[in-house]
């Protein structure tokens, strides 16, 4: 699959490294934790997290590619990773997590 918007993502990898994400257990716990680590770092500067998750997300995913991939597949494999848009990705979380800390926060602030 080439370039291009994929269903609401940059391209088909941004599309597809987010569903694994959003929808494995080990990969969303890793996604969790960087995401509360980010947001915690920076709680009032979503670019500022949002790039802190992007680049956490990136090393996990270098990190955790296996080494015996034969060739010309693991080639492919690196290239599909570093189309990958991270930001995108983690622009999206950060912005659901404040938000989702700005309503909790408003409510409780309603029951005070």
């Amino acid at each position: 699959m080439s370039g291009g918007e994929y269903c609401g993502h940059t391209n088909y990898a941004t599309w597809c490294a987010h569903l694994w994400l959003t929808s494995t257990e080990p990969l969303y716990s890793a996604l969790v934790c960087f995401l509360h680590h980010a947001v915690a770092e920076h709680p009032d500067n979503i670019e500022d997290a949002a790039n802190e998750l992007a680049d956490s997300l990136r090393e996990f995913f270098r990190e955790n590619m296996p080494d015996s991939i034969p060739q010309p597949y693991g080639d492919l494999l690196e290239a599909s990773v570093q189309s990958v848009d991270w930001y995108q990705i983690a622009h999206g979380e950060v912005k659901d997590e404040m938000d989702y800390r700005s309503r909790v926060t408003a409510s409780e602030d309603e029951v005070i």
